[in-house]
């Protein structure tokens, strides 16, 4: 995780420290984000570029994009096990609302044992007004200075995910990118929102992952923050 750098003031006189004020926060940081092994479409996504495999159809091609000085910026979801303090498994998910990741060049080394060479991928994370799943951060009950910040922790029983549709304003259901946990449809498991606001959908199937909603207006974007435990629709 990202350590800010918080600048401290000290006051001292006479040999002594006389006291000291927290002055904020001068530096958000970076972190280093690990994956097992190179995913081709992840790279791509974080580089700004794209995967072909038209120009040469057998072949896949990817690329650094080295020449792109302005990343694209990204939500970026990371599910935390953890068991609370009454010996309930359940799951941290931070979600962080802006950020930018740096591509990276596939390494490689004759090293045996698991993973042996894991990429790695510096994130840096910045402020925002809105969270990562599209809520603003002043229609929330958070309270943070300035209505914004640089991510949010949603605790629950299981990981969550997060689908977004932007609305054709004829089609009355989408689908979500797994099957969610709960049928929820009142805004309280569910988090579905309508171009950031908290719009309750006809119904969500669990089985199918269907989301029912009302016909809207073309380029609406609904997302769907949904608890879920990743299995396949």
């Amino acid at each position: 995780m990202p350590s800010p750098t918080r600048e401290i003031a000290t006051f001292r006189g006479g040999l002594a420290i006389l006291g000291q004020r927290a002055m904020g926060v001068s530096d958000l940081g970076t972190f280093d984000l690990t994956l097992a092994a190179y995913d081709e479409t992840f790279n791509s996504l974080c580089a700004g570029s794209t995967v072909d495999v038209s120009t040469h159809t057998e072949l896949a091609f990817t690329a650094p994009n080295m020449a792109n000085a302005s990343l694209p910026q990204m939500i970026l979801g990371l599910a935390i096990g953890l068991q609370n303090d009454s010996g309930t498994n359940e799951y941290l998910t931070l979600i962080y609302n802006n950020v930018q990741i740096g591509p990276v060049i596939p390494a490689a080394g004759q090293d045996s044992g698991v993973n042996p060479r894991p990429q790695v991928y510096t994130v840096t994370p910045s402020l925002s007004s809105r969270m990562g799943h599209g809520m603003l951060y002043s229609a929330s009950g958070l309270g943070v200075q300035n209505n914004t910040d640089v991510m949010v922790a949603v605790r629950y029983t299981y990981p969550m995910h997060l689908t977004t549709y932007t609305d054709d304003g004829a089609a009355t259901t989408f689908i979500t990118g797994y099957r969610p946990i709960s049928t929820n449809a009142t805004n309280t498991i569910n988090i579905v929102l309508k171009n950031g606001a908290k719009t309750n959908p006809t119904s969500i199937v669990d089985t199918t992952g269907v989301v029912t909603i009302t016909a809207g207006t073309a380029a609406d974007i609904w997302s769907v923050c949904y608890p879920t435990n990743f299995v396949a629709i």
